[in-house]
């Protein structure tokens, strides 16, 4: 892997864990806008695979993108799951 593959999946990594975080925060509190904030998103990854595809780096920015959703949407579980624990045995 070169330094440019590296950075590539980094910046989908931090593409992830964002889109997740804010598909989060706009489920805490629906109004319209946050459906302006998930068309942004949904843009925003979008134009950056597209540039990834076009610059030879759609793997790892594809790859990184799927970690960081998926491990902050698992980490977003966990949280609440303890939670809903706490809650439970209070």
């Amino acid at each position: 892997m070169t330094w440019i593959h590296a950075a590539w999946a980094a910046a989908g990594l931090l593409l992830g864990i964002g889109h997740a975080a804010g598909m989060w925060r706009s489920a805490q509190r629906p109004n319209a806008a946050s459906a302006v904030a998930g068309l942004a998103r949904l843009v925003v990854v979008g134009l950056a695979l597209a540039a990834a595809a076009i610059w030879g780096g759609i793997l790892p920015t594809a790859v990184g993108w799927a970690v960081g959703f998926f491990a902050r949407v698992g980490l977003a579980g966990a949280t609440r799951s303890k939670l809903g624990d706490r809650r439970a045995s209070s």
